[in-house]
């Protein structure tokens, strides 16, 4: 599937692009995002990881605690021989507590806002802040990788990254490491206008949407 990037960019993070004929933009965001949010930002992530020379799959889209309740997460990618349980974050300039980040924000700004974000998720607390503390939470592994080592890797839409500004970073935390991602400071650090990404589950539910239509 091909997406314009710069598009993609100013859907999510600059809210003030959005023409003022487009009454209700949060919730058009939430109902696309419903349907596509979680496969983009993971796409997204295996786009970065090939560009590195590294090979992944999607494991599965089924990442519990092996039982009916109890805390999930979004999806098991493996990659470099590392099993990845993942969680996903859309949060974006949409959401509660919305921000506008332009497509062409200057290097300061981009530094001011992430590093906002990122004291508050990584450093402010011991561990993690509740709303992303379950990815520490160890998930049943797929059966067909149970002898693998299993890692944990939060993805978010937003740009959220180190002093480094790398839109991949690995942060030590309390004898545990998270793996962190962000989508939005990876469309950021690219210059192609188009960019092809695999979304599998994404395009059967688009085919299946598609089928509904008469012509």
């Amino acid at each position: 599937m091909k997406f314009r990037r710069e598009s993609l960019i100013k859907f999510y993070d600059e809210p003030k692009s959005w023409t003022p004929e487009i009454i209700g933009r949060g919730s058009h965001v939430s109902a696309i995002t419903g349907l596509i949010g979680e496969d983009l930002i993971i796409a997204l992530l295996r786009h970065y990881w090939k560009a590195q020379n590294i090979d992944s799959n999607i494991c599965s889209y089924q990442c519990n605690q092996g039982k009916k309740k109890g805390k999930r997460l979004d999806a098991w990618l493996f990659s470099n021989s590392t099993l990845f349980q993942v969680e996903v974050k859309n949060w974006s300039g949409h959401s509660l507590s919305g921000y506008n980040l332009a497509s062409n924000a200057l290097a300061n700004e981009l530094k001011a806002f992430a590093t906002k974000r990122w004291k508050h998720y990584f450093e402010e607390t011991a561990g993690l802040p509740l709303e992303i503390a379950k990815v520490l939470i160890p998930m049943l592994k797929p059966e067909e990788y149970s002898s693998k080592e299993v890692k944990k890797l939060i993805c978010f839409w937003a740009y959220i990254v180190d002093e480094e500004g790398e839109p991949y970073s690995v942060k030590q935390l309390d004898g545990d490491e998270i793996h962190v991602f962000s989508a939005s400071a990876y469309l950021r650090s690219l210059r192609d206008e188009v960019i092809e990404l695999e979304m599998p589950r994404a395009k059967a539910r688009l085919s299946l949407l598609e089928a509904l239509f008469a012509e």
